[in-house]
């Protein structure tokens, strides 16, 4: 009996100092992401600000980012991309900044984005298995290539696979778009290319493990607005179990590019999550604006988002097979035969989701839910509750840009 209870009492020291380990372990890396992130206020100085664009000061740029820092607690990489040289000073405490910055980290590891189940969505070659189990229409995946593999020879086998004509190439562990291929079939000859660089077919060299998928035809109507696209709704599981719609984009690519990506040099418009109508301006990671699409030329004003009421179907879907990891943005395209997923995105970046929908917390519902989880970060976001509590209703979930801009 005493052995059984010596060994009961060891379990619970020992899973008491696991418990104890991670959060000091969480809190250690709030600490460095800290440090790291003041020392590089000067990067974020002289390359995250467009002084073409910028008309204020260089004196007071510079207060500015350390305001933000300091008092609002985040890194100011979106003082330049949500060009917050041209709004007032109080609005800037409605911005939540990036899910990678030092506090909102932290706190959104705690109940939102647990770190134990990131791997989920973070490898690719795990997501894809994981939405074909749980029915969620994803791109077809052909295979899988290693870096010694022979890379043409097994794209010759998984086009023999496949109707085809186009593969896409993804590192599983990649992010941003980095190093994504597109292999293309031409009779018996295959070209492979990096965004629009077609490479050298004997000097091809892969970095990791990638996923091989097939390359989703676009619904004609959506591209008429931009050759590739990426519908990215970001969803919220609430405290009541209820999934909230906080925000929705389309990713677009520029000059016949395959890659979407924001951080790739696409250009990123808001969508009205009512009527899936776009927003008037879109952006580009430099904070520049556009009313018209760059390729195509089309008026984002009038542009209706095809089968919309399908895609926020879908979106919620996702984030229901998901009930574990409480915040997702899935990235969505229009297929022939209705909406197909990319990819699922488990930390979408909100400082830049924020650039082309506007800031997050001037929505009252999700105000009030970040507040519940404890995801609010400065004593200036944290007051904002009560200006909410005194102005009346709790205001609309679906979140439209031009109420604020």
């Amino acid at each position: 009996m005493n052995i059984y209870n010596n060994q009961d009492d060891f379990e619970t020291l020992y899973f008491k100092s696991r418990l104890f380990y991670d959060k000091f372990s969480r809190i250690f890396s709030t600490f460095l992401i800290r440090i790291r992130k003041f020392l590089m206020l000067p990067y974020c100085y002289f390359k995250s600000v467009d002084w073409n664009e910028c008309k204020t000061s260089r004196i007071q740029v510079i207060y500015d980012l350390l305001y933000i820092f300091f008092k609002l607690k985040y890194y100011p990489e979106n003082y330049g991309y949500c060009r917050l040289w041209e709004k007032d000073r109080n609005e800037w405490k409605y911005y939540y900044g990036s899910n990678y910055d030092a506090y909102q980290k932290y706190k959104l590891e705690k109940e939102i984005a647990k770190k134990e189940y990131e791997i989920v969505f973070e490898d690719k070659e795990v997501c894809q298995q994981v939405c074909v189990a749980c029915n969620l229409n994803i791109s077809k995946c052909v295979g899988y290539l290693d870096p010694d593999d022979n890379i043409l020879g097994k794209l010759n086998e998984f086009f023999k696979t496949t109707k085809k004509n186009r593969l896409i190439v993804k590192p599983v562990r990649g992010r941003g778009g980095r190093d994504i291929l597109l292999a293309k079939r031409n009779d018996d000859s295959i070209k492979i290319y990096r965004t629009k660089t077609e490479l050298n077919n004997e000097k091809i060299s892969l970095k990791e493990r990638c996923i091989v998928q097939e390359y989703i035809e676009q619904d004609k109507e959506l591209t008429r607005l931009t050759t590739s696209a990426s519908i990215r709704i970001v969803t919220f599981y609430s405290k009541s179990n209820e999934i909230l719609l906080l925000s929705g984009e389309v990713l677009t690519a520029v000059d016949s590019d395959y890659l979407s990506n924001w951080s790739a040099g696409g250009v990123t418009i808001s969508v009205d999550l009512e009527t899936g109508r776009l927003h008037e301006k879109g952006y580009d990671k430099y904070g520049c604006e556009y009313r018209t699409h760059p390729s195509s030329n089309i008026v984002f004003k009038d542009y209706v988002m095809p089968r919309w009421d399908e895609i926020k179907a879908f979106a919620i879907k996702i984030q229901a097979s998901f009930p574990y990891y409480r915040m997702l943005g899935p990235d969505i395209t229009i297929a022939k035969d209705g909406p197909i997923l990319y990819e699922i995105n488990a930390t979408p970046d909100l400082s830049s989701t924020e650039q082309s929908c506007g800031p997050l917390l001037r929505n009252k519902r999700l105000l009030k839910e970040f507040y519940e989880y404890d995801l609010l970060i400065s004593k200036a976001q944290k007051s904002l509750l009560k200006q909410s509590a005194t102005s009346g209703k709790a205001g609309c979930l679906f979140m439209n840009r031009s109420k604020w801009s």
